[in-house]
């Protein structure tokens, strides 16, 4: 009898045995329209993966070209404030020399001004000079006149003179 009981109880072990790993298989298996739902699912998640890795990709590409565009930007704009910078320089020198000529040119308005003032007293002082000439031209001519005159009376009277003596 104990061997029935032993068989018994291996046989009750066995149909637990059983009945536990029939539990265990179809907790960790899953039913056809389970997994075809699940590998669905996966499938789509792929897909969407790839597009998104696509995209992501897509985006870099743009990334990276829009950094290069604003690379060549950035360098345009730094020869343009270097360029603008020397225009500047140049521009601030031109106004020196303007000022400067704006000076000088004052100073010879200045100049020209004494100067016109000095040819006017000049002017007056030629004129004066004209005048008092001519006044003395004129004198000169009529003591020139007077002289002749004189020279002519004398030579008259001289050769009266001579005659009288002559006669006498």
């Amino acid at each position: 009898m104990e061997n029935i009981l032993i068989i018994i109880g291996l046989l009750v072990a066995a149909g637990l045995a059983w009945f536990i790993s029939a539990l265990v298989v179809k907790s960790k298996t899953v039913s056809k329209d389970e997994w075809k739902h699940v590998n669905d699912v996966l499938d789509q998640s792929r897909s969407d993966l790839a597009r998104e890795r696509e995209k992501t990709s897509n985006l870099q590409e743009q990334l990276n070209s829009a950094k290069e565009r604003l690379q060549s930007l950035t360098d345009e704009n730094t020869a343009n404030i270097r360029s603008l910078e020397a225009h500047k320089a140049k521009l601030e020198s031109a106004l020196t020399g303007i000022s400067d000529a704006r000076k000088e040119v004052e100073d010879l308005k200045e100049e020209v001004k004494t100067k016109n003032l000095e040819n006017n007293d000049l002017t007056g002082k030629v004129a004066d000079l004209t005048a008092r000439n001519k006044a003395l031209q004129d004198k000169l001519d009529t003591q020139k006149k007077e002289i002749e005159d004189l020279g002519e009376k004398f030579k008259v009277t001289f050769e009266n003179v001579a005659n009288k003596i002559l006669d006498d």
